[in-house]
């Protein structure tokens, strides 16, 4: 079934090429290795490779996209070779200056139902007017090359109609129904004489309906933002996002973030009958560009929960070279100290990109609790011989109680291309 799956994407695709006036994407190729510890003194070093496609393939207002990767590992009992479809859709672009579509596998962008589905895009536009309306079914595991079974029941149905004002003002309006269903299955169950029986569990779809409402306002030096969601299986407020962005001087920023949100409870689950609670989160942050490419931040965050409360801070020195930053949590998430320093700088105009990045972390689940650290360190170099060319090597180091001195190394080769074809 696969092979045949993989002869249809690729004559689609070679038709489609047939009159094409533009191919381009990007083939990578990468490795990545680590020994694995199954118990103390026993171990196997496993090399985990991975290919991967885009491909868009353009004629005019259409285009063929497509995105896909293969996994390999040299150990089976690690991991099982796949093949993943990412993406494989049509598109259509502003037909009539006002009708636009994507049919296939392709993202969603729509509140609570953004996500990558098989299905249908469709959006119109007129004026500072945009309507969109999506449906598709839910993908299947590891993104394998086949439509999900029980589309109707695993599937997603959302609408946005949004209004721009001269990029000053935005508001967007939605609606999404998400429907998942588990697989049904067999238990065995004692009768009324005590005698053992199978029974077969039909679970129904689990649902999932929301509206929401977007707004931003972004006059000169100022952004604010507003998002808002409502289940309505429950009627309640599901999630209140604000956040505001403003450059007081030229010199000097400041932002502020508001974050209320309700736990997202399947409809007829059985965690719908625990006792469970709203959090809410507040952020404020300031920044001060001393110089030309750099600059100084702080935030402070305070986290609500519905019995406990939690605290996160943090202070950033980032500049052209990298960055240096402390951060610290306090309170119900646990305690953590971390400091972190990440530097990169392009040689050879271009050519050679060496970076490195180190992180040095206390942390622990409460105040009496022992305290545990973590060292990472990453070093790596990108090197560009050509415009279409690129390799990456990169070592990572990690040392805590769980994983003593973990090396591992990642390899990978990227080529991009771009070729233009005449009308056949």
């Amino acid at each position: 079934m696969k092979s045949r799956i993989i002869i249809l994407y690729l004559l689609c695709c070679t038709a489609f090429s047939l009159n094409g006036q533009n191919i381009n994407g990007r083939i990578s190729l990468g490795a990545y290795g680590f020994e694995r510890f199954d118990s103390a003194g026993s171990s196997q070093s496993i090399l985990h490779g991975a290919q991967s496609l885009y491909l868009n393939i353009n004629q005019q207002k259409f285009s063929l996209r497509t995105s896909l990767s293969y996994e390999s590992f040299s150990e089976s009992s690690f991991g099982e070779d796949r093949l993943r479809l990412y993406t494989f859709h049509l598109e259509g672009r502003k037909l009539w200056d006002v009708f636009s579509f994507k049919l296939g596998r392709h993202s969603i962008f729509n509140g609570p139902a953004t996500g990558l589905y098989d299905g249908i895009s469709l959006k119109g536009t007129y004026s500072d007017f945009e309507a969109n309306f999506h449906y598709g079914g839910v993908l299947p595991s590891y993104q394998k090359m086949k439509i999900a079974e029980n589309f109707a029941d695993n599937s997603v149905t959302a609408a946005t109609l949004s209004y721009n004002f001269g990029g000053l003002l935005g508001v967007k309006a939605g609606y999404s129904a998400k429907n998942l269903k588990r697989p049904d299955y067999s238990v065995t169950r004692l009768d009324d004489q005590f005698n053992p029986i199978t029974l077969l569990i039909k679970q129904n779809s689990n649902q999932f309906r929301y509206i929401f409402l977007d707004a931003d306002f972004s006059p000169e030096n100022l952004f604010a933002g507003l998002k808002t969601e409502y289940d309505l299986n429950i009627s309640k407020l599901s999630k209140l996002e604000v956040q505001s962005d403003i450059n007081v001087t030229d010199q000097i920023d400041a932002e502020a973030y508001i974050l209320y949100r309700e736990p997202t409870v399947r409809y007829n689950s059985i965690f719908s009958v625990f006792d469970y609670g709203n959090t809410f989160e507040g952020e404020i942050g300031f920044g001060y560009k001393f110089m030309p490419g750099f600059r100084l931040g702080a935030n402070f965050a305070y986290i609500n929960y519905k019995d406990d409360n939690s605290h996160r801070y943090g202070f950033s020195l980032t500049t052209e070279y990298g960055s240096l930053s402390y951060r610290g949590n306090g309170g119900y998430a646990g305690e953590m100290q971390s400091i972190s320093l990440y530097l990169a700088k392009t040689f050879l105009e271009g050519l050679l990109t060496p970076s490195l990045g180190l992180a040095l972390t206390d942390y622990k689940l409460s105040p009496d609790a022992e305290t545990n650290n973590l060292t990472t360190l990453l070093g790596g170099v990108n090197i560009k011989p050509l415009k279409s060319l690129s390799f990456d090597l990169q070592m990572q180091y990690m040392n805590n109680k769980i994983y003593s001195n973990d090396l591992r190394l990642l390899i990978k080769a990227n080529y991009w291309f771009n070729t233009n074809l005449g009308v056949l």
